[in-house]
């Protein structure tokens, strides 16, 4: 009644969604990522008991990728910058970029360590205001080049995710894995959910998990009451998640894209 999933075919949410549903199942666990890298993982887990006869600890998050210094970060913009850009730096960047946000800006968002997998967690993202339907063009034209049904997602605070999805009784969705049926405040994050029949697929942001993006979007919830930002990977179309300084910034200088918050730096276009 309990299980735990993993490998290609359970990155496929709306499938997720169904075996969630079944009544035979009483929790339910996706593994984060869940491409066949991760059977890898737990290969790793079943041999550690088996040799240790001790449980691995349990996985905090998955923020597992290189993190790079202030002293890295403003040595790579010196280099990239070619006079077109306002640089600044703010003590508290977290605040900033929510007032953006809550001014219908799109904002890329490099901070800390990167995340493993196929699922952009808020570190190497592109986030915007997701009561606004038209975001979605908007961000495509800047950047995304997708196609127009192509859907977003949506980060939730931990602590609102009631207002926004149905049923999450089985599941703790923090990974972008699962789908849900949309709950009651639905419409007020609808640029992050489905097209067709807005469920959602969401990662709930966890403040023990990550202290600075939870705290982005509780500052955009005080300017606007809503407690989710939507959230898509941060890169140029076919190409891999940004993964250096110098990487975010060659996306910032190529696209449409006008700000970026570059560990605690705030950098425009001008």
């Amino acid at each position: 009644n309990n299980i735990c999933l993993s490998g290609g075919t359970f990155m496929n949410i709306k499938a997720n969604k169904e075996v969630m549903g079944l009544d035979a199942v009483k929790d339910i666990f996706i593994f984060p990522s869940c491409g066949d890298e991760t059977n890898a993982i737990g290969a790793c887990y079943y041999t550690h008991e088996k040799e240790t006869g001790q449980k691995p600890e349990s996985l905090r998050n998955f923020y597992l990728g290189r993190e790079w210094s202030e002293q890295e970060i403003i040595s790579q913009v010196d280099e990239f910058d070619t006079g077109n850009l306002l640089i600044e730096r703010h003590d508290n960047v977290e605040r900033v970029v929510a007032e953006l946000l809550a001014n219908d800006k799109v904002v890329a968002r490099f901070h800390g360590r990167e995340e493993f997998g196929a699922r952009a967690l808020g570190n190497r993202s592109i986030l915007a205001n997701p009561s606004r339907w038209s975001v979605i063009s908007e961000i495509n034209d800047m950047i995304k080049k997708r196609d127009f049904w192509m859907p977003f997602a949506c980060s939730i605070l931990e602590e609102d995710s009631e207002r926004y999805l149905r049923g999450t009784g089985k599941n703790e969705p923090l990974y972008m894995i699962m789908a849900f049926d949309g709950g009651e405040e639905i419409a007020s994050i609808v640029a992050g959910t489905h097209p067709r029949d807005h469920t959602v697929r969401p990662q709930l942001v966890r403040q023990t998990q990550a202290p600075g993006y939870h705290a982005i979007i509780s500052n955009f919830k005080e300017l606007t009451g809503i407690g989710g930002v939507l959230n898509t990977s941060f890169n140029l179309h076919g190409w891999p998640l940004v993964h250096s300084p110098t990487d975010a910034l060659t996306v910032l200088n190529t696209s449409g894209l006008r700000y970026l918050a570059l560990g605690n730096y705030l950098i425009s276009k001008v």
